[in-house]
């Protein structure tokens, strides 16, 4: 079973991963961690989640979004500059069965695996953007992005970025 230290310490690598990829160090690291909005989005999963913002002379510049449910994991890092979506990094796991069946359920159930973090299919999505629009996506697998797979990529961060701001105004107002 996997903890949520565990997925903490996973979700908090992965956001310093994401930071340092990018901006080649352009943002100052004090001014650039002047605010940090975490907003709850465990009732969009089964296992919880969260969204936490960086917010930077009230702009937001970097999103780092995390969920877990039975089945897996996503990790989603958003870097903005000037308003614009610079480089979204994407993860997702799958995981080869639940992560609560253990060797023991797994017997009682009959079957012939159990939950095996080794076993799990990660894929890891980059997309490079230009003036807020996807420009450029790589893979850890095969996948070639074409036009309209960038243009997608582009509604849909774009998107989520917007559905931010209306949370983070929400939860303004009502505090």
């Amino acid at each position: 079973m996997i903890s949520r230290r565990s997925f903490l310490k996973h979700t908090i690598l992965f956001g310093l991963s994401v930071k340092a990829t990018i901006l080649n160090g352009s943002i100052n690291l004090k001014e650039y961690l002047n605010k940090v909005v975490t907003i709850d989005i465990s009732s969009e999963s089964t296992e919880g989640g969260e969204i936490k913002c960086f917010i930077e002379n009230a702009n937001i510049v970097k999103v780092v979004k995390s969920q877990c449910w039975e089945g897996g994991r996503y990790y989603l890092g958003i870097l903005i500059n000037d308003g614009n979506i610079v480089s979204v990094k994407e993860r997702i796991e799958k995981y080869n069965l639940p992560f609560y069946v253990t060797k023991e359920l797994a017997k009682e159930m009959g079957l012939n695996e159990h939950f095996d973090p080794k076993l799990s299919v990660i894929t890891d999505n980059a997309y490079y953007f230009d003036k807020g629009c996807a420009v450029h996506a790589v893979s850890n697998t095969d996948k070639e992005f074409c036009g309209n797979e960038l243009q997608q990529a582009t509604n849909e961060y774009n998107s989520v970025i917007e559905d931010i701001k209306i949370q983070l105004n929400k939860s303004s107002s009502s505090a």
